[in-house]
Formats: structure tokens, C-alpha cells, sequence
């Protein structure tokens, strides 16, 4: 795990040629300096068990981007690009390249131990997270208007053969100038049906199945996690944080739910079916009559909240 003092310096090194904590000198030199020419590192956006983010700008266009900064070491999976191997985070990134709602990899680079990636960045975002904590909860209009690009997104990556797996409220970034939403961090993600032996994800957002039987089965694992954010995003909270609490506690927390709609209700609680046989599809949530009801422009929505 990078430490919070490792990403201090980091960060520090980053702004001095991208030099971070790399121990062999193996092209590293010519690298970091192209990308000192090519970017103005600004501040840190996140950092997990194995990674970096920062923002920049590029200084021909002064087009905001994400540069993630990622352990070699971490990678479960490498994938063949013309002979030569890749981190599956970048196949993945690859495969998605043309879907809307994807965060867009612009390029990468190969350090000795680390490799980054260059991604793009709305001027004006914030995540979900970040979005409920502002207004505490979202109401069922502007819930609707991200959640609908949401699903979209989320069941063409699946046609492209690309499984998230860590769908969750800070891996949805929001243009808050236009309300598009992006879907971020592909570090989990996978084929489909690929075999899962550890915990995809994050805890609070996996399905029952999982710690029953050890099961990840691709869309009714997904509609679970999407279950679980659309109840984040109109509660402001997390139904379960737990193992114990997801096993055992859907209908205390389904009868939580009185104050939305029906059809809000009905939409979740298909979504969070304990028996993932009778869960909902991508196709029936969309097709749901929450999911049909008419919605509001962006800029009504946001004034309006």
C-alpha cells in the first residue's frame, strides 16, 4: 500500500519530472522529462492501496487530465497488445475507448516499477461522493438523470466484454457543467466471466452471493452494486457497510425506504434481490417506471437542488 507520506513525495518528485520512488534508471530519465514538457502537475485528486491520481494540465491545448501513477507489482492481470504485455486496467480502458460515459485514456508510460496513464478530466467535476455530501441527498429527478447515464454505460462496457467490479460513489465523476457522468478507475475490472478468488470491489457495495458462495456472476453482481448507489444517492447514506449486515439485513433496510416513491422503492429493491436468479437486468431497470419517467435539463435540475 502507498502510505500518505510516500504520496507526499510523491507528489513532490512528480512535479520534478515524474521521478517517483523508481529505483532502476531504465529510460526513466528521457520519459519524465517528456512529460514535465508535456504537463503542468497540479494538485493530488486520491490515492488507494496501490496508486496515485493528480491533476494536470497539458501545456499545448490547456486541456485538464488525471495522471495516475500505479505500482507494476499491483497488477493481477497483463494482457498482449501487439506482442507486448499491458496492465488489464489499460486493455480494459482500451475496450471502452468509444462507449459514452467512460473516462477516455489518452496515453501511457512504463517506468521500471510504476506505470502511468493519462486520462481525461472535466475543468469542472466533482465525484458522487462528493456530490451527496453537498447536498446531503439527491432528490428522484436529479438521482434519475445520472443514475439512467449510469446503467447506460455500465451495460455497454459489459457488451465490450469489460466487467467494472467497483462500481461505488467515488468511481462516478460528474461534468458539472453539462451533468455527464463518467465511470472511472478500471483497476478491478476484468473480462466477462473471468473466475473472481478474492473480493472484487469494495465491501459495502458487494452482493450476498459473494460471501455465501464465493459467486460473482457479472450482471447480477453489477445491478447489485447499482442497487446499492442509487439507495446512496437518494438516502445520502449506505444501506450496509458490512458482511454481516448485507447477508442479513436487506429488509430492515428496504422498510428505511418510505419516504421515496413507490416506483423509486420498487426499482431498488428489485435491484438489491437477495436471489440474484430474480435480480432485475440492466434491461429492466431501464425499462422500470422510474426509469421512464420524464426529467428535467441539467441546469433545472442543479438550480432546483
Amino acid at each position: 500500500m502507498i502510505a500518505k507520506r510516500n504520496v507526499v513525495k510523491i507528489f513532490r518528485k512528480i512535479q520534478l519530472l515524474l521521478a517517483t520512488q523508481v529505483r532502476s534508471k531504465e529510460n526513466s530519465e528521457e520519459l519524465m522529462s517528456e512529460l514535465n514538457k508535456k504537463y503542468d502537475i497540479k494538485e493530488k485528486l486520491g490515492y488507494g492501496a496501490f496508486g496515485v491520481v493528480f491533476s494536470a494540465v497539458r501545456k499545448d491545448d490547456d486541456e485538464h487530465v488525471a495522471i495516475k501513477v500505479t505500482k507494476k507489482k499491483s497488477v493481477y492481470s497483463w494482457k498482449k497488445d501487439n506482442l507486448k504485455k499491458i496492465p488489464s486496467e489499460i486493455d480494459t480502458m482500451l475496450k471502452c475507448k468509444k462507449i459514452p460515459g467512460v473516462v477516455q485514456l489518452e496515453e501511457w508510460y512504463f517506468l521500471s516499477d510504476y506505470y502511468i496513464i493519462i486520462m481525461s478530466k472535466p475543468t469542472q467535476c466533482m465525484d458522487l461522493g462528493e456530490m451527496i455530501e453537498k447536498y446531503d441527498k439527491l432528490n428522484e429527478n436529479l438521482a434519475r438523470f445520472l443514475f439512467q447515464q449510469i446503467v447506460i454505460t455500465v451495460k455497454y462496457c459489459m457488451k465490450n466484454d469489460v466487467v467494472h467490479k467497483d462500481i461505488k460513489m467515488e468511481n462516478i465523476v460528474i461534468d458539472m457543467e453539462t451533468g455527464k457522468t463518467i465511470l472511472i478507475d478500471f483497476g478491478a475490472a476484468t473480462s466477462r466471466n473471468i473466475k473472481t478468488k478474492e473480493i472484487q470491489g469494495t465491501v459495502g457495495y458487494v452482493p450476498p452471493e459473494w460471501f455465501l458462495y464465493e459467486m460473482y456472476l457479472d450482471e447480477p453482481a453489477t445491478v447489485w452494486s447499482l442497487g446499492i448507489l442509487l439507495y446512496g444517492m437518494l438516502k445520502g447514506t449506505l444501506p450496509f457497510s458490512t458482511e454481516y449486515e448485507i447477508c442479513t439485513q436487506r429488509i430492515e433496510k428496504m422498510a428505511q425506504m418510505q419516504d421515496l416513491t413507490s416506483e423509486a422503492q420498487h426499482l431498488i429493491e428489485n435491484c438489491l434481490e437477495f436471489d440474484f436468479s430474480s435480480r432485475f437486468s440492466f434491461e429492466e431497470i431501464l425499462k422500470s417506471n422510474w426509469m421512464k419517467e420524464s426529467t428535467l435539463s441539467w441546469n433545472q435540475l442543479i438550480s432546483n437542488s
